[in-house]
């Protein structure tokens, strides 16, 4: 075959690359939507080393009695009033590029990568994201005031060692590594509505494997089978899976939460009322002193905690199998 061919010509031909690269990574910012969504606020604390509260957590004022006529008054009672603390948690990033970089990096397809405060674009946003998914995964965790701290029965939450202060345990429900039960879900429910505490269990956070054994419990996979046949005025149609918007229990809405410990499941109550994010440093960007040839040098940093104000009104399912 004479003539030019694709072979002869490869040196001419243009790459064909999408405009933008394909983020592969996953980055969890569902933990705080979902908090957010379902009623934590947020506050801007203007200063001090902890986040603090002031907590009564007295049994209440003891000359509160029935009495008769003629019967001589109580001594007077008191209430038992506490601090609660959470020290500040920070979290940063460092972003740092070469001259080099920067001039290999000019491209027709790509675009300005470094872009600045206002598009974020490159290594500045996927460093953002890095930090997003680090706090989630922090504050998901059991220590740096994560979640599974401030919902426990043991331990110290706040400046508060629960075998002391055992008002300040959450109810904890052991699954002793058995697989999820429909009794262990009442119970959680049953304890923190009861049992001195008061609470209302507003939302379920599982990891997805628990969500997929809870739907079990009364779907395709348990011992009496029931598939969905929808046909919504169409032909029928097998679904033997199960809507998870759809799932709940007592009316609390069951979210499925990425990277959430797959043994546990957690009861959050009163949420409004409960839960904040408070934030003592915003995200905040410093250009840092450059020591060799790079052209930029970046720090984004910021600082905050998670706070469950009323430990005692939440519960957990623990130690599920997985």
């Amino acid at each position: 075959m004479a003539g030019a061919t694709s072979t002869t010509l490869s040196t001419l031909v243009r790459p064909a690359v999408a405009n933008d690269p394909t983020i592969v990574k996953f980055t969890n910012r569902q933990f705080f939507a979902t908090l957010r969504a379902i009623g934590m606020s947020d506050a801007v604390a203007a200063g001090d080393t902890n986040f603090r509260w002031k907590i009564n957590r007295s049994t209440g004022n003891s000359s509160a009695e029935v009495f008769v006529e003629g019967q001589g008054e109580p001594a007077a009672g008191a209430q038992t009033w506490t601090e609660a603390a959470l020290a500040w948690v920070y979290h940063r990033v460092l972003v740092q590029r070469t001259g080099h970089a920067r001039d290999a990096m000019k491209s027709h397809y790509l675009g300005e990568e470094w872009g600045g405060d206002a598009a974020m674009s490159g290594e500045y946003r996927g460093a953002l994201d890095d930090l997003a998914d680090l706090m989630a995964n922090t504050f998901l965790g059991s220590t740096n005031n994560g979640i599974q701290i401030a919902v426990d029965s043991a331990g110290t939450y706040a400046g508060l060692a629960r075998a002391t202060f055992t008002d300040w345990q959450s109810y904890e429900e052991a699954g002793a590594a058995g697989a999820l039960t429909v009794a262990m879900m009442d119970n959680t429910w049953e304890a923190v509505k009861d049992n001195d505490r008061g609470g209302t269990v507003e939302a379920i956070f599982m990891p997805w494997n628990q969500v997929t054994n809870y739907a079990n419990l009364a779907g395709v996979g348990a011992t009496t089978s029931l598939v969905r046949i929808m046909t919504n005025g169409e032909a029928p149609k097998i679904d033997t899976g199960f809507n998870e918007s759809g799932l709940s229990h007592h009316n609390a809405r069951i979210y499925g939460i990425h990277d959430l410990t797959d043994t546990e499941i957690l009861h959050l109550s009163d949420i409004a009322a409960s839960w904040l994010f408070a934030t003592i440093r915003p995200i905040e960007r410093k250009d840092l002193a450059i020591t060799d040839d790079s052209v930029d040098k970046v720090q984004v940093s910021t600082g905050g905690t998670l706070v469950c104000r009323n430990p005692r009104i939440q519960g957990k399912v623990t130690n599920l199998a997985a």
